[in-house]
């Protein structure tokens, strides 16, 4: 039995007790977990492998969206400028592309639809659409540089990047530089107001999996978020991922950062593992 088990809501917790109990967790994951956590308000955090690099996969798009909202509010990137996809630019199957699925001739969208669906919906087709806007992941990196973000580099567009790409993938990033970034986001003077709000808007509504950090906190918790998944081949899972802004029962906020890699686990046990680990989050904090 874990102790995650005995770790109850309103519980003090020692960040001893709260590690202990997520390597616990961890194990079940058969591979390797990173995490990073902080308490926005207080300070309080804990981690472990928190300094590793993982594989980003779709939680990529979140400082792409960031660049590009930047880039929005200096005036660089017209919010409502119309870009015409064509087929040619359809990310093709395996990849993550409702747009694809939905347009398969292609169609013209607005900026601002772009971002919403890269975030919303994961999709990869617009995401590398808004990347080129933006000039490539270099102007990612430039502005990860500008907020003094390390352990995180953008270095591929999807389309780039086989599915099974491991965690030496050229887009990747360390729990810590994660949380570092949800920092931003939460207090944000990078972002204009309006910029934040939407991108927390379409955080809360992410569509990709609602059952990591999701999955064991009460309902009515308010949670920004954004999911990251490789494809899976003969029972090995290179990444599962969920990063994201945490309400809790207190009132603060809790930036979380969860990786799961190399993992021999089924997908409904790797998102468990996300699942309690936030959980135990939770109820000590």
């Amino acid at each position: 039995m874990f102790l995650a088990l005995i770790l109850l809501a309103g519980q003090t917790c020692s960040s001893d007790q709260i590690i202990q109990t997520m390597q616990g967790i961890s194990r079940t994951a058969k591979g390797r977990v990173g995490v990073a956590a902080i308490v926005l308000e207080s300070g309080k955090s804990v981690g472990f492998h928190s300094q590793e690099k993982f594989s980003l996969q779709s939680v990529d798009k979140l400082p792409i969206a960031m660049a590009a909202l930047h880039a929005i509010d200096q005036k660089e990137l017209d919010p409502e400028q119309q870009v015409q996809i064509d087929r040619k630019s359809l990310l093709p199957r395996p990849y993550h592309s409702p747009l694809r699925d939905q347009f398969r001739e292609g169609q013209s969208f607005s900026v601002m639809d772009l971002l919403r669906r890269m975030i919303v919906e994961s999709d990869g087709t617009a995401s590398d659409t808004v990347m080129r806007l933006l000039g490539g992941p270099e102007a990612v990196n430039s502005y990860l540089r500008y907020l003094g973000i390390t352990d995180l580099a953008i270095g591929a567009y999807e389309h780039q990047m086989d599915v099974m790409e491991r965690e030496r993938s050229r887009n990747s990033a360390s729990p810590s530089a994660i949380v570092e970034l949800l920092r931003h986001i939460y207090g944000s003077s990078d972002l204009s107001p309006r910029s934040r709000s939407a991108l927390l808007m379409w955080m809360a509504a992410t569509q990709t999996s609602n059952r990591r950090i999701k999955g064991l906190v009460p309902k009515e918790t308010e949670v920004f978020h954004k999911t990251g998944t490789s494809g899976t081949q003969h029972g090995f899972t290179p990444a599962t991922n969920d990063v994201g802004l945490i309400t809790l029962h207190g009132g603060d906020h809790l930036a979380l950062a969860v990786f799961v890699s190399d993992s021999r686990a089924s997908e409904p046990i790797r998102e468990k593992v996300i699942a309690r680990i936030t959980r135990t989050l939770w109820n000590c904090w």
